[in-house]
């Protein structure tokens, strides 16, 4: 992991939009389910009660 980014991959999951998230694991992960997935994350996202749920920085 390395430490010295601006931002953990937490913070980026749980902040970017669906079509910022599928655009990153179809171009990067070469993800087939990219949109599935990105889908899948915001749903439970909206889902989630609390920042400590989302594993987020109160």
């Amino acid at each position: 992991m390395d430490t010295g980014q601006a931002f953990s991959a937490a913070e980026l999951v749980n902040s970017y939009d669906v079509q910022a998230l599928s655009k990153i694991f179809k171009d990067y992960g070469e993800e087939n389910a990219a949109g599935r997935i990105a889908r899948a994350i915001d749903k439970e996202r909206q889902k989630a009660k609390s920042a400590a749920q989302l594993n987020w920085p109160e």
